[in-house]
Order: C-alpha cells, then sequence, then structure tokens
C-alpha cells in the first residue's frame, strides 16, 4: 500500500521558503517541466516520514539527505492524479554522476495536496 501524506498550509509555506535555495538549479529538468516547490515539498515529506535524516540539500546539490550513512535524493512527480501500480519514476541520465546511493520517490497529487511515498530504489542498481 502506497503511504500518503496529506500537506498542510505550512509545509507549503515551507517548501515556496524552500525554493529560493540557489542549488535547486542543478537538480531540476532541464526540460522545463521541473518544479523546486513540488522537490522541496517532497523532501519536506521525507523528513517527517525519517526525522532523524539530516538535511543536506541546502549546500550539497547532487543529494538531499544524508540518512544513516548514505546520500538520499529525493525525486518527486508532480501530477494530478494519485499514482497507480504501473506509473514510472524516473531520475535524468545527466545526474549519473552525482554522489547519491539511494533514491527516495514521491508522487505528488497537485489536485488533492497529498503526497504519495512511493518507494525507495539503489542508485547502483537504477542506473
Amino acid at each position: 500500500m502506497i503511504k500518503q501524506i496529506e500537506c498542510t498550509e505550512s509545509m507549503i509555506k515551507q517548501a515556496r521558503e524552500w525554493s529560493n535555495f540557489d542549488g535547486n538549479r542543478h537538480t531540476i529538468r532541464k526540460d522545463g517541466k521541473g518544479s523546486s516547490f513540488v522537490g522541496n515539498l517532497g523532501e519536506i515529506c521525507f523528513q517527517q516520514l525519517y526525522p532523524e535524516a539530516e538535511r543536506i540539500s541546502d549546500f550539497n546539490y547532487e543529494a538531499d539527505f544524508w540518512l544513516k550513512g548514505r546520500h538520499v535524493d529525493v525525486k518527486t512527480k508532480d501530477r494530478n492524479c494519485f499514482a497507480e501500480p504501473h506509473y514510472t519514476a524516473s531520475v535524468e541520465a545527466r545526474q549519473r554522476s552525482f554522489d547519491c546511493d539511494w533514491y527516495a520517490f514521491f508522487n505528488y497529487n497537485k489536485s488533492e495536496r497529498v503526497m504519495q511515498w512511493m518507494g525507495w530504489y539503489r542508485k547502483s542498481d537504477y542506473f
């Protein structure tokens, strides 16, 4: 079952404030379809799920968190619907060389303001 997190006003406000971070320009999609706001909201939800994770994305653009000795990069898809089991999650090939051990995937249903935790994928298995 996919875990769902309702995005509160305070989470949305925090994500907007984090959107000013210059490092986001390194990992946002280059085709114009990405959103640092949605990515930040995914990071906020990840930190709720893993409060012991140390957020490093304000100074390290290759990963978002340090958790249990590993670099974790949070990837969030922005959609108008809930994810289905056959939906995809992706990482751009240009990020292949980034210092990251794990990807954490989320789906954001913007019409419902709900984030869905999709799960983990080890970078070495992805690329």
